[in-house]
């Protein structure tokens, strides 16, 4: 069929178009909002500007296609192919992409409020400055989890979204707004996180190992049982953490501020906690051997049954900490 023969259907009433074969076709700044497009074949045709709200979309062919500016809010798009599509500035706020094919598609400032993003494979796309916002994202039994390795989510706003499980293994996260995300059991694994914008964040069980989260500030997120190992975690904010359990070895912690931090059970061997503010940390059962505290503030710090054989300390402030002979320094 041609795109002609469609709007003329369309005109008419029509709704259903499963499985038409419209490769290349030409739909700019169409109307179409409630078309079915079920197992069409749509690549490389032109949305740009097109209406297709409430569409259904599910098993369609669209690798390459352009719809830029295209709105398509609460469609239902399961399975779709949008690889390499062109998506920048599109609307897709509660539209349903479960299991959805988008490599390398471009979503730059698109809007994928309160999608369905579950199972989707997003491998080197172009998210960056994309909203997320409450975006379902989190792991689903039985299906593959989503995979965001190596996107670009600079400057993406991901606020409350939930990408439990999700593979973001060398994603560009800089400058990213994840408050309130919920993170648990993602893979962050050279990530860079610089500057993005965690607090309250959940983080529990995540794989951020040799991650780039310099000048983050992560106030009162949860890193329970987290790997931080060798990550960059220079000036960074921690402040009332939950970093229990967490695997923060030779992590370079430098700068850092954990004021009033859980890090209970935590393994900060040969970490560089230089110049960090551990005020009032809870510092029980960690295992600090090996790593630097040269000039660390650990003020009424408790580090009751801590290990810090081989700890350098030089001008530590220890006044009131709890040492771990369970005695108070003076």
């Amino acid at each position: 069929m041609s795109a002609e023969q469609i709007l003329k259907g369309y005109a008419s009433g029509k709704r259903d178009f499963t499985g038409t074969t419209l490769a290349g076709a030409n739909f700019f700044n169409t109307d179409l909002i409630g078309i079915n497009f079920s197992k069409a074949d749509l690549r490389r045709s032109n949305l740009v500007f097109a209406y297709l709200n409430k569409a259904t979309l599910n098993s369609a062919n669209l690798s390459s296609a352009k719809l830029g500016g295209a709105t398509l809010n609460q469609s239902v798009m399961m399975n779709i192919n949008l690889s390499e599509a062109d998506l920048q500035g599109a609307l897709l706020q509660r539209v349903n992409l479960f299991g959805a094919n988008m490599v390398w598609a471009n979503l730059m400032d698109a809007n994928l409020s309160e999608a369905d993003l579950r199972s989707v494979n997003l491998k080197g796309a172009n998210l960056r400055g994309a909203i997320l916002r409450a975006a379902l994202v989190r792991e689903e039994r039985g299906y593959p989890n989503t995979s965001m390795q190596g996107a670009n989510l600079h400057k993406a706003d991901l606020r409350g979204a939930n990408l439990s499980g999700t593979d973001l293994s060398g994603a560009d996260l800089s400058g990213a707004d994840l408050s309130e995300a919920t993170l648990s059991r993602v893979d962050l694994r050279g990530a860079n996180l610089n500057g993005a914008l965690m607090v309250d964040t959940i983080l529990a069980e995540a794989n951020a190992s040799g991650a780039n989260l310099a000048g983050v500030n992560m106030k009162r997120a949860n890193l329970t049982r987290a790997d931080l190992s060798q990550a960059n975690l220079q000036a960074v904010l921690l402040d009332g953490a939950m970093l229990s359990k967490a695997n923060l070895a030779a992590a370079d912690l430098s700068d850092a501020s954990l004021v009033q931090a859980i890090l209970t059970g935590c393994d900060l061997s040969r970490a560089n906690l230089s110049g960090a503010r551990l005020i009032q940390a809870s510092l029980v059962d960690a295992y600090l051997v090996r790593s630097n505290l040269d000039g660390a503030d650990l003020t009424d710090a408790v580090l009751e049954r801590a290990e810090l054989s081989g700890a350098s300390m030089i001008g530590v402030n220890l006044s009131g900490a709890t040492m771990p002979d369970g005695k108070v320094s003076h």
